[in-house]
């Protein structure tokens, strides 16, 4: 492989996975100004805008694999950013919540190919471990660029309209243009491929997809309560909603730049730094609840969870071999994205139980959920040593 086609190749894969990645950033602003259109809903209804997506999202990570065989990565790389970028869009037009639900499935059906794809393709083209971390790392970084660019300008075109942010979907078809120019074909015949067996899923897949499964959970209820703690608490409007998720993008972003050094050089404190910068980030602003002190916690937020979203694929990686990297890449990726879905259930089911779905009792939530994960990995590190 030529270096100009392996940086073709890395930059294509991490723009077909960040762009989708990158998806919650284009309604998070927006939906205090989508609730305000939709009274009869509950807020936390409101923010399965977001949560069904992923949901859909991480049907199609689990379906990726088999899919793929029949009719090849590629195929389905493209098939993906297609229904990625017309569900999209067409959320904007539907009269109707259920229809605006209908959208955001394809939505999230193509972003769920899109991702995965590019994910098992990270070590089938790059088997080294550092170069993959690195790949990975600056999926982080883009996903944190894209992310700032995106929510700052869907908070301000949000002003005139939530409908307006989400013609920033058509965007989402440069991906297209690379993925022909650029992903090369599957080299084996996809129908034999297709009878090919495969390799299982290991143990150690479902415990690194329960972790991813749990982190997503909790981590979602920052992304849908940013707007509304700061509506909540009389800090802005969904503009500075816009710059605060663009402002978390930055930390993740500083983080990304640096991610394969970070985790060569904590190993197994990684996800520790990662959880404690989370932790922080939402407890501060509840402590001190001023717009200034808010953005520095989503910053902070940003750092943390800008390092553990690249670990937990950099172990879902490292754990396979080439055999079965497809399976375990595809289930990690998978429970990620459905406990993003799940979150809107444990958020309904906060409300119910402590009878407030006030957003600044969420990041009370998250903070002590966050420290709980802090001690875990830190038991988890010990344990590591002990075995070294």
């Amino acid at each position: 492989m030529k270096k100009t086609n392996k940086f073709l190749l890395k930059f294509t894969l991490v723009l077909s996975a960040f762009m989708c990645q990158a998806d919650p950033m284009i309604l998070q602003p927006n939906l205090g100004s989508l609730a305000e259109e939709f009274p009869n809903l509950s807020y936390s209804t409101v923010t399965m805008i977001i949560t069904v997506s992923a949901l859909f999202l991480g049907i199609a990570a689990l379906a990726s694999g088999k899919i793929a065989q029949k009719v090849g990565k590629k195929r389905l790389l493209i098939i993906g950013s297609v229904l990625f970028g017309c569900g999209g869009c067409l959320t904007s037009v539907m009269p109707s919540f259920a229809l605006i639900i209908l959208c955001r499935v394809i939505e999230g059906l193509g972003a769920g190919f899109v991702i995965t794809v590019s994910m098992t393709l990270i070590p089938e083209l790059f088997p080294s471990e550092k170069e993959s971390n690195q790949i990975l790392g600056m999926n982080a970084v883009a996903t944190a660029l894209w992310g700032t660019f995106i929510g700052t300008a869907a908070g301000y075109l949000g002003v005139i309209s939530w409908k307006c942010a989400n013609f920033l979907y058509l965007i989402g078809f440069i991906i297209l243009v690379f993925q022909l120019l650029v992903i090369p074909s599957d080299n084996r015949n996809v129908s034999e491929d297709a009878d090919t067996p495969k390799g299982k899923v290991t143990s150690s897949a479902y415990s690194v997809a329960i972790l991813a499964f749990l982190f997503a959970v909790v981590s979602t209820i920052f992304m849908t309560n940013v707007a509304a703690f700061i509506i909540e608490a009389e800090l802005g409007n969904s503009s500075q909603a816009g710059i605060t998720v663009s402002v978390m993008t930055i930390g993740a972003f500083l983080i990304g730049l640096a991610f394969a050094r970070i985790f060569e050089s904590l190993k197994a404190l990684t996800p520790v730094i990662s959880y404690i910068c989370m932790a922080i980030g939402v407890i501060i602003p509840v402590l001190m609840p001023t717009y200034l002190i808010t953005c520095v916690g989503a910053f902070i937020f940003g750092m943390g969870y800008g390092t553990y979203f690249p670990y937990i694929n950099a172990e879902a990686i490292r754990i396979s071999s080439p055999e079965n990297a497809d399976a375990n890449i595809s289930l990690v990726n998978g429970a990620y994205y459905i406990g993003m879905f799940a979150s809107s259930f444990l958020m309904a089911a906060l409300a119910s139980i402590f009878h407030t779905s006030s957003a600044i009792f969420n990041y009370k939530f998250m903070g002590i959920v966050f420290t709980l994960f802090v001690i875990y990995y830190l038991f988890a590190a010990v344990k590591e040593k002990k075995k070294a």
